[in-house]
């Protein structure tokens, strides 16, 4: 019916000779701004951002005194590669020393053995007290070692000390050239001698030189053609004489009249008694004052 109406097919011929231009769909960027010549030729000579490949990123590090670009992927790779490593090696060892110390000390189900602890422990504790005890054991050795020195020190001092007033009591207290002058009598006998500055008088027909030593405590004789001589010592009252006869060094002189001298103190000041002024014998004669 349509088609053999007159007006509808005018209207189609119409439009199929002359067809209406389409519209554009509209657009969702906003409007781009006309470019001046440099910026549209530099904007056709950069790359398209979508087209360019992205570059690494990278860092400068110096290695054995050169600059060098490391990219930053490896430096994280071998940070991370040598993070592991630290607490791969960390981990091994502590779980090394962990499964060191629970050695013996674990059973084979797992439990805890007290008794292999216990024992342990034990065995620290005897250690300790081993080590103290040790310790304990030098330091009396030190005190003892440190008390005998002082002892020594001190009886070596002491000892000095008794020499040295020996030896004032021996040289400097009396004069033994004055103290010999006199009348004497032999031990044992009434007859009288009497000594001189320089003679020893037996009788008036009869009577020899002498020379006294006060220092080495010794005496010369001279008679005629012959000599002879000995040591002589004084008691401790200067009344009692002793000479013996004989050759005598003067340091065994000393020390023999040093051992002679204590012992006449002590006796004299502690037992109330005598000491004989010699050993007799043949070779020695003692006097006593008249």
């Amino acid at each position: 019916m349509g088609e053999n109406n007159p007006r509808a097919r005018k209207s189609a011929d119409l439009t199929a000779s002359d067809p209406l231009p389409k519209a554009d769909p509209p657009s969702s960027k906003a409007p781009v701004p006309s470019r001046t010549a440099p910026e549209a030729l530099a904007a056709s000579s950069a790359p398209d951002p979508d087209e360019v490949e992205p570059k690494p990123q990278t860092r400068k590090t110096v290695q054995r005194g050169r600059r060098k670009s490391v990219p930053a992927k490896k430096q994280v790779d071998s940070a991370s590669i040598s993070g592991s490593l630290s607490n791969s090696g960390s981990a091994s060892m502590s779980g090394g020393w962990v499964s060191a110390s629970l050695s013996g000390q674990i059973k084979a189900n797992g439990e805890v053995d007290e008794e292999a602890m216990a024992r342990q422990a034990l065995a620290r504790k005897e250690r300790i007290e081993r080590a103290e005890a040790k310790e304990r054991r030098k330091h009396r050795r030190r005190i003892a070692r440190r008390v005998i020195l002082g002892v020594v020190l001190f009886l070596a001092a002491v000892f000095a000390a008794l020499l040295v007033a020996f030896g004032i009591f021996r040289w400097q207290t009396y004069d033994d050239a004055a103290d010999i002058q006199g009348t004497w009598v032999h031990e044992g006998t009434t007859m009288p001698i009497t000594i001189t500055e320089d003679e020893i008088v037996l009788t008036d027909e009869v009577s020899y030189k002498y020379v006294l030593d006060p220092e080495a405590k010794t005496i010369l004789f001279r008679f005629g053609n012959m000599e002879g001589g000995g040591r002589y010592r004084f008691s401790l009252d200067r009344q009692e004489l002793a000479i013996t006869d004989g050759e005598f060094d003067q340091w065994a002189s000393f020390f023999d009249d040093a051992l002679w001298t204590a012992e006449s103190l002590f006796n004299q000041y502690v037992l109330a008694q005598e000491t004989p002024l010699v050993t007799p014998d043949e070779r020695t004669s003692v006097f006593h004052r008249e």
